[in-house]
């Protein structure tokens, strides 16, 4: 008989609209494909409703849709009712008390008697107890450590220091109460240790083992260098943006002319920066569809992603580096994991390490290093058959493993 694993899961993944919904996506047709009998739930609004049909059919199992409530309704009452209850502080997790979600799960507890319930992202603890009075054990998949997450992408500020704090609470909550964590990086590993999680592991993206591919060397001047922002709405891309555009490239040009011409990709271009757009120094190439990247990547001699981000893993970090192309970077963005400078790839700091490690790429034989380099090790770390057994490792935890 099949094992059951039910998984529960925050904005329906199956449009794959970015890093995280592509991630909740591989996780839930990894289950599928090694056999398991699999249902989702998922918090929806109205336009996701067409999408969750469509995956029904492709996917072949059911998918149970709940509306948001209370990031749809701030009502007086239910602002009163946060504000006087600890519990209720972080907005995230204060969905998860909805009666409707939690009478669903129930149902599906009672009814389908699932094996494992796997929640996406810490903030599904408020559901955590019903599964545990069910004596089911309970995985989840941290996808951000929140508290950090939420202050590099709001910023500094008194108010936001003070939220951070429901969110250390929600973290703290859901490593204490999963009989396993999964954590995206080495570095959260060891901080959900240390917040009280019975176990901890380490599981990358699930996504890099299917980007791992040998990248081309060029011998050609000049170098194309490519920043990756997904959109430029997200605060920290258009940051990086002003970073590269108004202090990196400028000083690669006085140091080196006519060597070098910077990529940006991405949505969402703000119009202020269309001033700097060339189409010769700086090339704008807007948004890259899927079925272009391997194309588009094989024109680009080197990537730059100067986001100092300490959460996650970024995949305009991951993804060159698991394509074996050379990459410059924050020391921050490698996360715990051992990509060490000047071997598999280059860190950076400030404008003077980045345009310094861009004229240090312009040989061919660094980049070749680097390239070599980086394969050798994300076919170690991010291989399908290190994925693969991880993710058993987990499930034999439960005596679920195939």
């Amino acid at each position: 008989m099949k094992k059951k694993v039910l998984i529960v899961t925050p904005r329906s993944p199956f449009q794959a609209r970015g890093a995280d919904e592509l991630e909740r996506l591989s996780g839930i047709r990894w289950f599928i494909k090694y056999g398991f009998d699999v249902r989702v739930i998922t918090k929806t609004v109205n336009s996701d409703l067409p999408h969750i049909e469509i995956a029904e059919k492709e996917l072949g199992i059911p998918i149970i849709p709940v509306s948001y409530k209370y990031t749809k309704t701030r009502s007086p009452l239910s602002l009163f009712k946060r504000l006087f209850n600890p519990l209720y502080w972080d907005g995230a997790a204060f969905e998860y008390f909805d009666k409707e979600t939690q009478d669903i799960l129930q149902r599906e507890l009672d009814v389908w008697k699932p094996d494992l319930v796997w929640f996406d992202f810490t903030y599904l603890w408020p559901l955590h107890s019903l599964v545990k009075k069910m004596g089911i054990p309970v995985v989840t998949r941290s996808l951000n450590y929140e508290p950090r997450h939420f202050i590099e992408e709001e910023g500094v500020s008194a108010l936001n220091i003070l939220l951070y704090v429901p969110k250390f609470m929600t973290e703290c909550f859901a490593a204490r109460s999963s009989d396993l964590m999964i954590a995206l990086n080495p570095n959260e590993e060891r901080k959900y240790k240390k917040l009280g999680a019975k176990k901890a592991v380490t599981l990358p993206l699930q996504a890099l083992p299917d980007l791992i591919r040998p990248h081309t060397t060029r011998d050609l001047s000049p170098l194309h260098i490519l920043f990756m922002g997904s959109s430029y709405s997200v605060g920290h891309n258009k940051v990086a943006l002003d970073f590269i555009v108004k202090e990196i490239a400028p000083a690669v040009f006085k140091s080196a002319p006519d060597e070098f011409a910077f990529h940006v990709t991405g949505s969402k271009f703000p119009s202020e920066y269309e001033v700097f757009i060339d189409g010769k120094n700086i090339i704008y190439d807007g948004y890259v569809p899927k079925e272009k990247m391997n194309e588009y990547f094989d024109s680009i001699d080197c990537m730059i992603s100067p986001s100092a981000k300490r959460v996650g893993m970024q995949g305009k970090v991951f993804e060159p580096l698991a394509r074996n192309i050379p990459l410059i970077t924050s020391p921050d963005n490698v996360v715990g994991y051992p990509f060490k400078h000047k071997q598999s790839v280059l860190l950076a700091e400030n404008k003077d390490e980045y345009v310094n490690m861009l004229l240090y790429v312009r040989s061919k034989v660094v980049r070749e290093s680097l390239s070599k380099e980086s394969s050798n090790l994300c076919a170690s770390l991010f291989s399908r058959e290190r994925i693969d057994g991880i993710m058993q490792g987990i499930l034999g935890e439960f005596s679920l493993n195939k």
